[in-house]
């Protein structure tokens, strides 16, 4: 190479409008890291220096379309779009690398007829690394720099699945892109998210990637605080909320402890209202769960943890525990006249499955039932109990006589049939009295 010679680029001072000095100096640092990992960064004195040990630039990388990936390159164009944003900002740029000197500057082309890139280029002794000094504010490099999360110190909250304790930054390949709507930070490593100035991310393809990884998550700690925050509706516009996924196996046991941490070791899923209300009688709970987003409940259903609708099922599976010893005589006697009077104040309503006592009636640890009509079999059964006197074996028959003949708990037409039955009883026996 001569002593100095002056290379002219058909490019645009108009190129990269939306590029600024925090992003020119963000391209320079992204280049020294591809070549060196430790390559340095600082300011002083009005200037910022990057400087890395590599084997220098060689001349053919100032083409566009050429040189080095690495983790960041990808057009292959960003240290020379820098250069042209540096000129056009007229800011002071110095290029040292192996055996020649580079100078950027805008000048005027007789050849083009209008304004374009100039590179001064001249000798120099240099046989190792690259020096790049910019004229630059202070805020400016502490932009460009704090877009690395090497340098930036943000912690992980897990290093595998690239997730950051900064909520909504995401990072590819450790250099910021842009912020997003996430409960956590993320580093992913899919260089095709972006486009060439990285103004534009691939929204579903950050979904289907994120997905991807709370798939793979396996940490009881972040699961936890995942179903805390989403069960806040506030913050259902989190990217997370919409997402699909499905715990691996060796997850699904992770996410049922966060569960049950959150929630509750009686929580549930929510179904249908009808049998959301069915399990809720028989001691368990929905709470703040159906705050959470469907797609999480979804996850969470993957997962195993029950629904209503699987509680129900699995209890119109078990056979109430017939009795133990056998009825007394007077058990007896109240049983039979508690569903001859029943029936007389629920009409029309004898299951065809016939009446049974049951010695136990429960459904989990904390909650006894009192008595139960059972569809499949068409039966009612009373808890042997309930024999200890007329009245309570007569109000529990007549309340599972309501059910089998089509009211449900906690209904309109349950509750006023109740009530009109309570109504007329209360009557009757004061008529009596009289």
């Amino acid at each position: 190479m001569s002593d100095s010679e002056l290379w002219e680029y058909p490019i645009s001072a108009n190129y990269v409008p939306n590029w600024g000095v925090r992003e020119a100096l963000r391209e320079i640092i992204a280049n020294a890291l591809d070549t060196d990992e430790n390559a340095s960064v600082k300011w002083c004195d009005g200037y910022a220096t990057i400087t890395d040990e590599s084997i220098g630039i060689s001349r053919q990388y100032w083409v566009l379309g050429e040189g080095v990936g690495g983790n960041f390159g990808t057009f292959r164009e960003g240290l020379k779009m820098a250069m042209l944003v540096l000129a056009r900002a007229k800011r002071d740029v110095v290029v040292s690398t192996v055996g020649y000197t580079l100078h950027p500057y805008l000048g005027y082309s007789e050849r083009f007829q209008c304004n374009v890139l100039y590179c001064k280029v001249s000798a120099n002794s240099r046989t190792e690394g690259t020096t790049v000094t910019v004229e630059s504010l202070e805020e400016e490099y502490l932009s460009a720099r704090d877009a690395f999360l090497q340098f930036a110190s943000i912690p992980y909250l897990h290093d595998e699945l690239g997730i950051l304790d900064k909520p909504g930054a995401l990072y590819v390949n450790g250099m910021h892109v842009q912020n997003i709507t996430s409960v956590w930070g993320w580093n992913m490593t899919d260089r095709t998210l972006m486009n060439r100035d990285r103004s534009v991310i691939d929204t579903n393809k950050v979904k289907e990637i994120i997905g991807q990884k709370l798939s793979k998550l396996d940490n009881v700690t972040l699961m936890t605080e995942l179903l805390n925050i989403l069960q806040n509706t506030s913050f259902h516009n989190r990217i997370e909320a919409g997402i699909y996924f499905y715990p691996s196996a060796q997850a699904q046991s992770s996410w049922a402890d966060a569960f049950t941490t959150v929630f509750g070791s009686k929580a549930m899923l929510p179904c249908d209202a009808r049998i959301d209300l069915e399990a809720m009688n028989r001691g368990y709970m929905i709470g703040t769960v159906d705050h959470l987003p469907y797609s999480i409940r979804n996850a969470l259903g993957y997962c195993g943890i029950p629904s209503s609708r699987t509680i129900m099922a699995e209890f119109n599976n078990q056979s109430p525990e017939p009795p133990d010893p056998p009825l007394t005589d007077d058990e007896i006697h109240i049983f039979s006249l508690a569903i001859d009077i029943s029936g007389k104040w629920v009409p029309d309503s004898d299951p065809f499955g016939g009446f049974a006592v049951a010695q136990k009636l429960s459904w989990n640890d904390d909650v006894e039932a009192l008595g139960c009509y059972r569809n499949d079999s068409g039966k009612i059964y009373i808890l042997r109990s309930q024999l200890e006197s007329l009245e309570m074996a007569v109000g529990t028959m007549i309340h599972e006589r309501l059910h089998a003949i089509g009211h449900d708990d906690f209904t309109a037409e349950f509750e006023t049939t109740l009530t009109d039955l309570i109504g007329k009883a209360v009557s009757t026996a004061y008529e009596m009295s009289l």
